[in-house]
């Protein structure tokens, strides 16, 4: 046998196709197939597949881009240029967006199809990972809650790459023929500059606010930028095939262990991303082998060439069918055998796109010159895509406005916390409950729509503190409500109070946030530095403003089962009796396990998606407050039976839905509860009323 002849015990498949480098291609494969297994079977791990395959587009484009641009005098035909990449991206993500709308309509309950909407609309035009930004939602592992767009972030990262990146190499090509350099070397030097300075941004970012710093386009930018000086270095990089064969394996290593060893959603784009790139540079350093001991005689076997030739339609199919898969089924993980269905009805349907709508569109760009008919068609593609989202949208959002307005008007029909007071029975009320599911994530106090509530995230000033007003404005007594949002939830009651007795309500609030002295003695639970310094700003607020009252919570049963009073909260409480500010705390209100207008929206009712009282709240009250001595300073309110009977919490009472989740109550029913917590006030705090 020939020294470098094919073992009869592997096939592969090499492609005549000029420039075709059968490596690459096996690399997407495994990428893909890394995180496809990843995303079924890892449980939000991530397997550094997406920033092989951002690294993978900055290899491909650099070079290419170079040398179109400077054959062509400094110049791009941006409108072949586009043409051509959107006819063989667009058709099947827009089929794919299509179908997953559909699947969120069929699957998805109301209260969750603006958000789908809005995402639908920002996958279509390459900006889902904005939209994730813009929605603070977070990078999680494939679940009933998770977002079927949710994977449409890195292919918007790419396609603004494709935008952006012609800019950057004419730019470059331009400052090479003023200072009559090689374009190549200036090339260099540009690229250079933005991987550094995107670098040191994603590894700034991925520590202040790692959230945002995933989905960033600058965060990611570098990792395109790598792939980019390796696609204009590498080529001239002259290797023994030993070497070769060695950084190949050391290359297929990185990669295939990466997932193992770091958790990638925690911690990238920031510098441990460099782990799975570093991999594809060494594979890419080692390149086409020819030898049979090369790992990339393995990656040009039959498994590895069939994923990569159905890798990017099998990234758009898979994520949306294990969402949908496990809310049909109502599992928050599915078994083996669910992800092996999963698995197979991806790669059919990943197939049939390929066949169907990939390959022919490819060929027949191959055989076509006039590239003016693919752009109309992907132009007019995008408008109807686009405004099909933003209608949708539009009129979901209409809808919100409309009946939250209406949600003001008071209706007899409508009770709310009386009922629980008077045992009504829910069949009394003839119309359908309120606020209605579609809009009911909306249903919150005032003070969302204004500048006073910090972000839960651990950001740059998110520990600064700052209020907002509501009630009255002139009013001669000022209440303070001060912690997170299970505080700020009893501003609607607050503020109707406010109203009628001239009280001029300040809310100060950090999501996720409880108003707590944090020493290693005082909590018992996880807060960020953030909110550790925004407690010692409100305090100090506090001193300044010098309320008649401050309004925080009394108990809570964040991250225990049990409901306690942390001694956090008492020595909060005692720094504001130094300050001789009298303080009202409140019981917290009942915090489920599961997503009460979800659970609705599913055919629930006010029993099913309610919550036996004990499940939620201790038997004793004072029990819990025994076992801490609190300062003369602090008023207890117990407001429970107002939203409980003695052994259960419904869902709905007197024609109100209580929740807007799992335990934020909405601000409708608050409002029903304000001529009870009128009454607590008068009772034990009357100097109030004065």
């Amino acid at each position: 046998m020939p020294k470098h002849a094919r073992p009869a015990a592997i096939k592969t498949k090499i492609s005549n196709k000029p420039g075709f480098r059968p490596e690459l291609h096996g690399i997407r494969g495994l990428a893909l197939g890394l995180v496809v297994v990843f995303h079924l079977f890892a449980n939000g791990r991530v397997s550094g597949g997406i920033d092989i395959f951002l690294a993978i587009t900055g290899f491909l484009f650099t070079g290419s881009l170079l040398r179109r641009i400077s054959s062509n005098n400094g110049r791009l035909d941006f409108g072949r240029h586009f043409s051509r990449i959107g006819y063989r991206l667009l058709p099947a993500a827009l089929l794919v967006i299509t179908a997953t709308a559909i699947g969120v309509y069929v699957f998805f309950p109301r209260t969750r199809w603006l958000q789908a909407a809005n995402e639908a609309r920002a996958s279509a035009l390459y900006h889902e990972n904005l939209e994730l930004i813009w929605s603070q939602l977070t990078y999680e592992a494939g679940g009933p809650s998770s977002s079927p767009f949710q994977h449409f972030w890195s292919l918007s990262v790419q396609g603004q790459f494709h935008i952006l990146w012609p800019l950057v190499i004419i730019a470059a090509v331009f400052i090479a023929r003023k200072i009559n350099w090689n374009a190549e070397r200036v090339t260099l030097v540009v690229v250079a500059t933005i991987f550094v300075a995107s670098f040191a941004y994603a590894n700034y970012l991925t520590v202040t606010n790692q959230e945002v710093a995933y989905f960033h386009t600058a965060t990611r930018m570098w990792e395109l930028a790598l792939g980019g000086l390796a696609g204009l270095l590498l080529p001239k990089l002259r290797l023994p095939s030993p070497a070769r064969v060695l950084l190949g394996w050391l290359g297929f290593g990185l990669i295939v262990t990466c997932g193992l060893f770091l958790d990638g959603a925690a911690n990238f784009p920031g510098y441990q991303a460099l782990w799975p790139i570093s991999g594809l540079i060494l594979m890419l350093m080692a390149g086409h082998t020819q030898s049979r001991y090369g790992a990339d005689r393995l990656l040009m076997t039959k498994p590895f060439t069939f994923v990569a030739d159905i890798s990017y339609a099998l990234y758009l199919w898979h994520w949306p069918i294990l969402v949908f898969y496990l809310v049909a089924t109502e599992r928050n993980r599915a078994s083996v055998k669910g992800m092996m269905f999963v698995l197979v009805v991806s790669v059919i349907l990943a197939t049939v796109t390929k066949r169907i709508i990939e390959d022919p569109i490819n060929t027949a760009l191959v055989a076509t010159k006039n590239y003016r008919g693919p752009l109309i068609a992907i132009a007019a593609s995008l408008a109807f895509v686009g405004t099909a989202g933003f209608s949708a949208g539009s009129y979901l959002e209409t809808k919100q406005t409309q009946a939250l307005a209406q949600l003001q008007v008071e209706s007899s029909e409508h009770p709310g916390a009386a009922a629980i007071v008077l045992h009504d029975a829910p069949e009394n009320y003839g119309q359908q409950p309120i606020p209605a599911l579609e809009i009911i994530a909306k249903d919150q106090p005032q003070t969302r729509g204004m500048d006073c509530v910090q972000t839960h995230r651990d950001i740059p000033d998110s520990d600064k503190f700052k209020t907002c007003s509501t009630g009255d404005p002139a009013g001669h007594k000022t209440l303070l409500i001060l912690g997170g949002s299970k505080a700020e939830q009893w501003e609607p009651a607050l503020h109707e109070i406010g109203l009628k007795y001239g009280w001029k309500i300040i809310t100060g609030i950090k999501g996720a946030c409880l108003l707590a002295s944090y020493n290693e003695t005082a909590v018992d639970f996880e807060q960020s530095d953030s909110c550790v310094k925004w407690n010692e700003n409100a305090i100090r607020a506090a001193s300044e403003l010098s309320p008649d009252l401050v309004v925080t919570l009394a108990t809570t049963r964040r991250d225990s089962e049990n409901e306690r009073t942390p001694a956090g909260f008492i020595e909060a409480w005692e720094r504001l009796e130094q300050l001789e500010i009298p303080v009202l705390a409140i019981r917290d209100t009942p915090r489920l396990d599961h997503n009460v207008p979800e659970c609705i929206s599913n055919g629930g009712n006010q029993q099913t998606c309610g919550v036996n009282r004990k499940e939620v709240l201790a038997d004793d009250l004072d029990g819990i407050l025994s076992n801490a001595t609190y300062p003369d300073n602090v008023t207890i309110a117990d407001m429970t039976h107002y939203f409980c009977h003695n052994d259960f919490c419904p869902a709905i009472a007197g024609n109100i839905v209580l929740y807007i989740d799992n335990h934020h109550v909405s601000a409708t029913y608050m409002r029903t509860v304000a001529p009870f917590l009128e009454s607590e006030l008068n009772t034990v705090v009357p100097e109030l009323f004065r």
